[in-house]
């Protein structure tokens, strides 16, 4: 099987479900996802994390305050091997907001967004 081969195989699974390839960033061009119930989990992991109560974390209180997870937070949730490739996939799906604050680069989980939330957007970018 060649390479294009190969491509045209991934598309194929992709879009039929079996697998998670994404091409939009290199991030997520090299790896591939044989469980895609993977990705669902972990993503459940921090919307779980951000429900006060859970366990203890880093910057726990500022995910249940407004929203924003620290990359170490992340870490903690996910593995330091996993949390490049998470966060990138989360970034590409609309499903995080990468933003700079004084704490340095968090994230905003948007599913976490609510009219109770006071969120200050002056750091983010439009775009």
């Amino acid at each position: 099987m060649d390479r294009q081969e190969t491509g045209e195989m991934l598309e194929f699974l992709h879009k039929v479900g079996v697998l998670v390839h994404v091409r939009s960033a290199i991030e997520l061009y090299k790896r591939v996802v044989l469980n895609p119930q993977w990705l669902v989990d972990n993503l459940a992991l921090v919307l779980e994390a951000g429900r006060s109560g859970s366990r203890p974390l880093p910057d726990h209180g500022r995910l249940c305050d407004s929203g924003l997870a620290s990359r170490a937070l992340l870490e903690s949730l996910w593995g330091r091997d996993d949390a490049d490739f998470l966060i990138a996939f989360m970034t590409a799906g609309m499903l995080f907001c990468p933003v700079v604050t004084n704490n340095g680069p968090e994230y905003l989980v948007s599913s976490m967004m609510t009219a109770e939330r006071n969120i200050d957007l002056s750091n983010f970018e439009s775009g």
